[in-house]
């Protein structure tokens, strides 16, 4: 044990010791003073490089916040994911096993830091030849549909939600969430349980928004119509996100699609945001690959040490 960890050891008394005994008390209580002095500079140098540290990250926020303002308006540049504190997080800033974030949107990028580029107005577009204009009415619906327990244990129940009037197949919308989240190469493969309900509690839920909703649902975190988020027990996909995808995947719409509802619901679960582990190697599922993906390769599952 270290100094200080346990009480000095009484020697006999008596005048055959009295002389040594002093000498060595006295010795080691010097050493104490001096390691408890070195210990209280040690905190006062640690506070300092602490208030330091914050101070560099709230004018790295800043300049986030107003690039975020940019992205809004339509001009180009660097996007960022968003946490619980509302603040553009840079992609991989915490580890694997770091403090689980409360949200987590998620915008995809080009290499060059430039995110796909957003729809002119409102989400109202007409449909792939179906004749539908979306009309998205701002109130989420639970999308009727139950399943059994998947997985070992005591399932996490979970609900389905789709915003009124979007351009999507509720009833399908809702069976892909299930494949996603039954899948057992997916978060059950670490031990989870999930069951689907339409009724009653839940311990998260999955929801399809518009730009328009996914803002207010997220706040006060700031998707600024363009990202995803987990916010208040529910897993919040951009439904422009949704349609359209993002550059790390490319033309690979479905895998991006499985990306989503995983890193989402990863979130849910309590994970926190991972880094790309090394060039050439999937992507963990809670790396923010809609930021980019750096030297990895997009990957739509959780890794095992995800788990």
């Amino acid at each position: 044990m270290g100094v200080g960890d346990s009480p000095a050891r009484r020697e006999p008394s008596g005048p055959a010791n009295y002389g040594p005994h002093t000498a060595g008390a006295t010795e080691r209580l010097a050493a104490l003073r001096a390691e408890r002095r070195r210990r209280a500079r040690a905190a006062r140098l640690w506070r300092r490089d602490l208030l330091l540290a914050m101070l560099i990250a709230a004018l790295a926020l800043g300049v986030g916040q107003a690039a975020l303002a940019r992205l809004s308006s339509g001009s180009s540049g660097g996007p960022g994911d968003v946490s619980a504190g509302g603040a553009p997080e840079a992609a991989g800033q915490v580890a694997p096993g770091g403090v689980p974030k409360a949200g987590s949107p998620a915008p995809e990028t080009r290499a060059g830091g430039r995110p796909p580029t957003r729809p002119e107005g409102p989400d109202r577009r007409q449909s792939n030849g179906s004749g539908f204009v979306s009309k998205p009415t701002g109130r989420l619906r639970v999308v009727a549909g139950s399943s059994g327990a998947k997985g070992p244990g005591a399932p996490l129940r979970f609900m389905v939600e789709v915003e009124g009037g979007v351009d999507v197949d509720r009833r399908a919308f809702a069976a892909r969430v299930e494949r996603v989240l039954f899948d057992k190469g997916g978060w059950r493969a670490g031990g989870a349980s999930f069951k689907r309900v339409d009724s009653g509690r839940a311990a998260f839920r999955v929801a399809l928004a518009s730009r328009a909703l996914t803002d207010r649902l997220c706040a006060p975190l700031a998707t600024v119509g363009l990202y995803s988020c987990n916010q208040g027990g529910r897993a919040v996909l951009n439904f422009w996100r949704w349609k359209n995808g993002a550059d790390t995947y490319g033309r690979r719409l479905h895998r991006y699609r499985i990306y989503m509802i995983n890193h989402e619901v990863g979130h849910a679960l309590g994970h926190g945001h991972a880094v790309c582990p090394a060039a050439g190697r999937r992507a963990p599922i809670m790396m923010q690959q809609t930021m980019g993906i750096g030297a990895c390769r997009p990957n739509p599952w959780p890794l095992a040490y995800e788990h």
